[in-house]
């Protein structure tokens, strides 16, 4: 298991400051999530594999590289992983996207599991979620794909607790195809309500 945290890129530290003022739309806030997105993609996609391509060159046809995106799936944990998947996507465009709503502590659904392709065996998995918490959605559903013989898990957040992260790194040392890409650890906890929770301020409803 590797993991991989980018706090101190100075790109990222500017996009990680908007994400979290209060005093941005949540539209704004939803683009600061795909672009981070795309950046965790780029960082993601130095692990996936390469083709060769025909490309039309000024001097004639040449041979070019592009991602290899025929064993990819792109799995987006709604609500508050929407735009980080989106992001993912942007860069990844020919992956197939899946929004899953996992319950805590049991994993995908039997709905979520019969849109999954039957045979992940070889597969890259890049599961797109905002805020990782206690782990107790995501863990689960990495529990359960890592299970299925995928090739690669590649976990893409924003932010999650150092104790988190610590956790998962602890359970999944020894699985060298699970990858962790996070823009930030951090000490607190994300367990919010109305305006301080990530889905409402991400959807503009924060009164809920």
């Amino acid at each position: 298991m590797e993991f991989f945290e980018y706090t101190n890129k100075y790109a990222i530290k500017q996009l990680a400051t908007k994400t979290r003022r209060s005093d941005i739309s949540a539209y704004e806030l939803s683009e600061t999530h795909r672009q981070l997105g795309s950046y965790l993609a780029i960082s993601i996609s130095d692990f996936l594999d390469m083709k060769d391509i025909t490309i039309s060159h000024p001097l004639g046809k040449r041979i070019g590289e592009q991602i290899d995106e025929s064993d990819i799936i792109i799995i987006g944990l709604w609500r508050a992983g929407l735009y980080v998947a989106e992001g993912v996507r942007s860069v990844l465009q020919n992956s197939p996207l899946l929004l899953v709503k996992p319950e805590k502590n049991r994993g995908l659904s039997e709905k979520d599991r019969q849109e999954l392709p039957k045979d992940l065996s070889g597969k890259h998995i890049i599961i797109a979620d905002s805020v990782i918490n206690t782990g107790k959605s995501m863990l689960p559903v990495l529990d359960e794909l890592h299970a299925s013989g995928a090739k690669s898990i590649h976990i893409a957040s924003l932010v999650m607790p150092t104790s988190t992260a610590k956790k998962i790194k602890e359970i999944y040392i020894n699985h060298n195809n699970v990858y962790i890409h996070t823009i930030r650890t951090s000490e607190n906890s994300y367990i919010g309500k109305g305006g301080t929770d990530t889905g409402n301020r991400l959807f503009g409803d924060c009164h809920a």
